[in-house]
């Protein structure tokens, strides 16, 4: 770990604010090419079929592959499952096949009430948390790296660096899917 502040990396595409954060978590960590082209070649290869999209799961399996320890928190997956009922059925079967692939992978998903204590912890630890806000009106994503009397400092790939207080930050966390975290620590060996 260089220090305790990720490098940031503002993404280039509308969908990519999930691949940034990604991005920015795994040089952090172990060191990557913080670049476009490195950006437009993940989303590539971690987007879904005919849809413009980068799910959080895909994410969370990159994460891991890479070496990094990961657990994807969600607080009530019933709402993003029947959320996903009024999507086209190829994506929300794509969807359910990603989510069955990262369980045989053994990414650790975590279910229930996500607290402000937990993310503090979390924090504390030193681990990267890859959140989301609704921004404008849409669903986006924001990497967390610190904080400090319960104020939050984060990368928001569309502007940088920027720092809220924890409760505003997971205010706008809760969403009609659910609220939903990736924590990303380095792997620590045996």
């Amino acid at each position: 770990m260089k220090n305790n502040e990720p490098e940031v990396y503002l993404q280039t595409r509308a969908t990519t604010c999930g691949i940034s954060c990604m991005m920015m978590a795994i040089d952090h960590f172990l060191g990557m090419s913080l670049t476009s082209r490195t950006e437009g070649n993940l989303r590539k290869k971690l987007k879904l079929n005919r849809f413009d999209l980068v799910p959080a799961i895909n994410i969370a399996m990159y994460l891991q592959e890479q070496g990094l320890d990961v657990t994807v928190r969600h607080d009530f997956p019933y709402k993003f499952w029947n959320t996903l009922a009024s999507a086209p059925e190829d994506l929300a079967e794509q969807m359910r096949k990603k989510h069955l692939v990262a369980k045989e992978r053994g990414v650790e998903i975590k279910t229930g009430e996500i607290t402000s204590s937990e993310i503090v912890n979390a924090l504390d630890k030193g681990l990267v948390i890859l959140g989301i806000e609704i921004a404008g009106g849409i669903k986006h994503a924001i990497l967390l790296y610190r904080i400090n009397d319960s104020i939050v400092s984060y990368i928001d790939p569309l502007v940088g660096k920027r720092a809220a207080s924890l409760d505003l930050v997971l205010a706008k966390a809760r969403m009609d899917v659910g609220t939903w975290y990736i924590s990303i620590s380095r792997r620590m060996t045996e």
